[in-house]
């Protein structure tokens, strides 16, 4: 899944925190800092781009290694983010909420990425926990587009595993939110396997 990238917002505060170089101390530290994360959001979007590739290929175990390789890396992102300064700027606090806030985004992206191809291998557990950890993240965040995709995503699992009281349930919960924020896109990919489910054939 295609993220939101932090360099644009990384590159203003770069040049904004120049400003108080001379002021704070600390200012040095966390250019430095900054400069980190945006390696890092770089070299998260190169393994994202794998594994996309290896999506396209069905080769989900390789996509799996690399969108792993991408959460670690953003997830190391966030800890640098969240220790940044805000210099009691309402400009670089703002900067900084929108860094931390496009990270989560990620990390969320990413465990619904590894745990949909792992339900493509039927690797059932590991799918659950991967859906599930991204949905509870979205749901603290509460980020209404991923809480309804983690809901459309459970819906798949318990379709996959054959629960279809409970993919009913979810995906009944994804197309409510979808529609909620007039996401018509999304709300009408849900619609034919929820049509499918109230209409049985299997």
């Amino acid at each position: 899944m295609k993220r939101f990238s932090v360099s644009a917002i990384a590159v203003v505060f770069v040049l904004t925190i120049g400003v108080y170089l001379f002021a704070y101390a600390d200012a040095i530290n966390d250019n430095q800092q900054i400069q980190r994360a945006i390696d890092l959001e770089n070299k998260a979007d190169a393994y994202t781009s794998l594994a996309d590739i290896y999506l396209e290929k069905k080769d989900f175990v390789n996509a799996i290694k690399y969108e792993k390789k991408s959460l670690e890396l953003l997830k190391e992102e966030l800890r640098i983010t969240t220790n940044l300064s805000t210099y009691n700027n309402d400009f670089i606090a703002s900067l900084i909420e929108n860094l931390i806030k496009n990270t989560k985004k990620g990390i969320i992206n990413a465990y619904y990425d590894i745990g949909l191809a792992y339900l493509s291998i039927k690797d059932y557990d590991n799918a659950y926990i991967y859906i599930q950890e991204g949905l509870n993240l979205a749901e603290i965040e509460n980020d209404v587009k991923n809480i309804a995709f983690g809901y459309e995503s459970l819906g798949y699992y318990f379709y996959h595993t054959r629960d279809n009281n409970s993919a009913k349930k979810y995906l009944n919960k994804a197309y409510a939110l979808y529609d909620s924020i007039s996401d018509n896109e999304d709300a009408q990919r849900v619609l034919p396997m929820i049509n499918e489910l109230n209409n049985p054939k299997r």
